[in-house]
Order: structure tokens, then C-alpha cells, then sequence
């Protein structure tokens, strides 16, 4: 509290008593009681009461629209995902039980509130993406209207390989998979010829995604490896052939004589 000092004394009389009067009740007082006599507030000093008030209340409202506007800033994401939450609740674009994928997230959706989504992972991690990056990037619903996903192999053999025996293997390879539908039939592609070898893709269906999409394609692989091993079928890898063409003599010396290391050489 504020306290301004008022004289109760006159020089004359020789004393010089002074009250202190709170400056919020001098704009209301037109007078001060004192046990001494009553001393009259002059016009100047109700003015100055009044200065010193409006000060306070510029003060105030200054403060307060700096805190509102910090307020405003605050409640904007806020305001954003609960508006977020809505629109997916009224267009159902994503639901509970969809297997979504944002980012590098991917999971079932296990809750959807009014401010974020509960996306739960294959490591069972709960991942808690607010309901504007839903409605801002770009969300793949991988059950959105259908549960059927499309799922791509893409694998290589050696360019003296049949290539139309390994289409059929890789075929029946994805057919004995588990999880793999028989319908759509599986299919596989040549892509290419490359560096080191031919490239083929496979190509398969499943109605669970929410199950896992790289357990069923390395299960799908190693059906492949097992099937192009019985049948003698290669799979290549990178191989480089290093020439030489000048070589210093005192090289070819240190090659062309063994290193004798005590009684053996080397």
C-alpha cells in the first residue's frame, strides 16, 4: 500500500505533526481528522492524488494486457486442437482401432480425445500426437476403408538364373506364407536389370495390418530363401575385380621372394 504524507501543523503555531493517509481514499477525503484539529487537503493535493492514481491504473492496464496477450499466445495451440478433435470426431477420418501412420509413427489408435490422439506402437510405446498434426500433415490410414493392404518385396537373383522359375517360386513362396491371402493372388514383377543383378518385386496382400507389416515381410523372405536355396537359385551380391596395371619393380622383388621367419617361410 501506497502511503502519502500530509502536514497537520502550521509553521506559526510551532508544531509540525504529520499523518500518512493512504493515496486510494485522498481522492475521496476532502478533509483529514486528527485527534490535533482538522487540517483542509488544498485543491493541489487532490490533484496530485489524482495524478498518482491514473498512474497506478495505466500501470495496471499495461501489465494486464501484456499478461492477456501472453495468455492468447498460450490458449492458441490449445484452442487449435480442441477445434482439431472435433472435425475428426464429425468426419471420422480417424477413429479408435485405425492403424495409422504419421511420420515415423505407426500403430492402432486406442484413444482420440478432444486435444490428441493415443497411437499405440508394435513396441507397445503410447504415442500421444496432438489433434492438430492429424488435421495439418499428412496421416496414412492404413484402415481407413478397407482393411486390405498391399505389401512390396523387392529381391534380386543371378543373370543365369531362370527367371521364370523364380517368378513361380517366389509366387508359391508368398502363398504358403501365414497371413497372406490367397485373394488377391500374389504376383511377382521384373523391375530391372542392375549392377550385380536382376531385379524382381513381389507383391501380396494381407487383411490385419494392425498385426505388423515387417514380421509378415521377413517371413515372406525367408520363404524366398529357403525356396531358392533347394532349387540352387543365387542370390548376388556386389563383387569388384581390382586390376593393376603398372607396379614398381622393388614391389614386385618384395612378392616374388618368401619371408623367411625363423625355420619357416612365409
Amino acid at each position: 500500500m501506497q502511503l502519502l504524507e500530509i502536514d497537520t501543523g502550521t509553521a506559526a503555531a510551532g508544531n509540525a505533526d504529520c499523518v500518512y493517509v493512504p493515496i486510494e481514499d485522498i481522492v475521496e477525503l476532502t478533509a483529514c481528522r486528527v485527534s490535533a484539529g482538522v487540517t483542509i487537503i488544498d485543491d493541489q493535493m487532490v490533484e496530485l492524488a489524482g495524478v498518482l492514481r491514473v498512474g497506478e491504473i495505466g500501470f495496471a492496464e499495461h501489465n494486464g494486457g501484456a499478461v492477456g496477450v501472453g495468455v492468447g499466445f498460450g490458449l492458441q495451440k490449445i484452442v487449435s486442437n480442441f477445434v482439431s478433435g472435433i472435425i475428426l470426431l464429425l468426419e471420422r477420418s480417424i477413429k479408435p482401432g485405425d492403424v495409422i501412420e504419421v511420420g515415423s509413427t505407426f500403430g492402432s489408435v486406442t484413444y482420440l480425445g478432444a486435444r490428441y490422439a493415443s497411437v499405440r506402437g508394435r513396441d507397445g510405446k503410447e504415442y500421444l500426437i496432438p489433434n492438430e498434426n492429424l488435421i495439418t500433415n499428412q496421416v496414412v490410414n492404413w484402415s481407413y476403408s478397407s482393411l486390405l493392404v498391399r505389401l512390396d518385396v523387392p529381391f534380386g537373383v543371378a543373370y543365369d538364373s531362370d527367371l521364370h522359375a523364380v517368378r513361380d517360386l517366389a509366387v508359391e513362396a508368398a502363398k504358403r506364407t501365414n497371413r497372406v491371402l490367397a485373394s488377391p493372388t500374389p504376383v511377382c514383377h521384373l523391375t530391372g536389370f542392375g549392377d550385380n543383378a536382376v531385379n524382381l518385386l513381389l507383391r501380396f496382400w494381407i487383411n490385419d495390418p494392425a498385426n505388423g507389416v515387417s514380421n509378415i515381410k521377413g517371413a515372406v523372405l525367408l520363404g524366398l530363401w529357403d525356396a531358392f536355396k533347394e532349387h540352387g537359385i543365387q542370390i548376388p551380391f556386389p563383387q569388384r575385380d581390382v586390376r593393376i596395371r603398372d607396379l614398381p619393380s622393388a614391389t614386385l622383388h618384395r612378392v616374388a621372394e618368401p619371408e623367411v621367419i625363423g625355420e619357416g617361410v612365409r
